[in-house]
């Protein structure tokens, strides 16, 4: 009997999710090793001499491909929400009245530095909403995909 093993490493709290879609392709957990507080590794093992072996292994590389885009939109969309999110200037009455008190001036300064930092916000949101919007709509569509694949997978063991 011809097996084949795989081992990924993952969070702990999708430990049981991975177990589950993988044995819908065949796959059986062989050990489950704790790397770190959140990080686990999971070992498989598969029979390749298993009925429907080629339909469930087509469909297996399929959801990896599947697993490795939903990754990369995560990244991005991690990446967007931490990087580029833009900023909006917000009033602080404090410094307006230390800068009124100490020289009258200065509160103009810093009425010019609030409109001007804040004039391009509106439409930066908004863009990055839209860009927001496509990731998670992506990932969405990804993870559908994903797990239509892994029930299609289910009708075959």
């Amino acid at each position: 009997m011809a097996k084949e093993t795989k081992s990924i490493e993952l969070n702990s709290n999708v430990e049981e999710l991975y177990i589950g879609e993988w044995e819908a392709f065949g796959w059986e957990v062989l050990s489950s090793q704790k790397i770190s507080n959140s990080r686990v590794k999971l070992t498989f093992c598969r029979d390749r001499e298993l009925k429907n072996y080629d339909e469930l292994d087509s469909r297996f590389q399929r959801y990896l491909m599947l697993e490795d885009k939903m990754k990369e939109y995560a990244i991005k969309k991690h990446n967007l929400e931490t990087e580029a999110k833009p900023i909006k200037v917000k009033f602080n009455i404090l410094y307006a009245i230390i800068s009124i008190l100490f020289c009258g001036i200065g509160f103009i300064f810093y009425l010019i530095y609030f409109f001007v930092a804040n004039h391009g916000y509106k439409k930066d949101i908004a863009k990055y909403n839209e860009v927001h919007a496509k990731y998670e709509e992506k990932y969405d569509q990804l993870f559908k995909e994903s797990q239509s694949i892994v029930n299609e997978a289910r009708t075959f063991i």
